[in-house]
């Protein structure tokens, strides 16, 4: 009898622990991949800025990837493209995912360029940039995202 009260526990320790440390682990792993993941947006958005100083008198369209350098060491993970509008403007953009971009990525990025308005999430219905203000995407900045971006990409836009 009393080898199975040692097993029992035994075994209430270690699912307390489970219990405990599982979700610690889990935030953690989700932490390091949504700075990983932002930390992508940003070197592609350095190697598409390159790009254009390099070259001034680029007009309008998307610079193909096989046309940008990027620092030593980086490899393009994400599904991030850009386009440049006939008045300057650019827009680094990735398109909707499916399944939709985990929250903190979102909240990540936001940080990381210190809250502005001009990240944000292409609306449906107006075409418009919704910026992440709180990281809940309502709040409309009047900003019209070309046709080219689809409707929900995560866009940054500047120049």
């Amino acid at each position: 009898m009393l080898p199975l009260w040692i097993a029992m526990i035994f075994l209430s320790i270690v699912t307390l622990f489970v219990a405990t440390e599982m979700p610690k682990s889990q935030a953690l792993v989700t932490s390091v991949t949504s700075e990983t993941v932002s930390n992508d947006f940003l070197m592609y958005r350095d190697g598409v800025m390159r790009f254009l100083r390099a070259n001034p008198n680029f007009a309008n369209g998307s610079i193909l990837d096989a046309n940008l350098t990027f620092l030593e060491g980086y490899t393009k993970r994400g599904n991030w493209r850009n386009y440049v509008d006939p008045t300057g403007m650019l827009y680094i953009y990735s398109p909707p995912a499916n399944p939709p971009l985990n929250k903190n990525y979102l909240q990540d990025l936001y940080k990381r360029l210190d809250e502005t308005r001009m990240l944000g999430i292409k609306d449906a219905a107006t075409g418009n940039l919704f910026a992440l203000r709180e990281y809940n995407g309502t709040r409309n900045t009047g900003i019209v995202i070309p046709g080219v971006i689809p409707a929900g990409s995560i866009v940054l836009v500047g120049r």
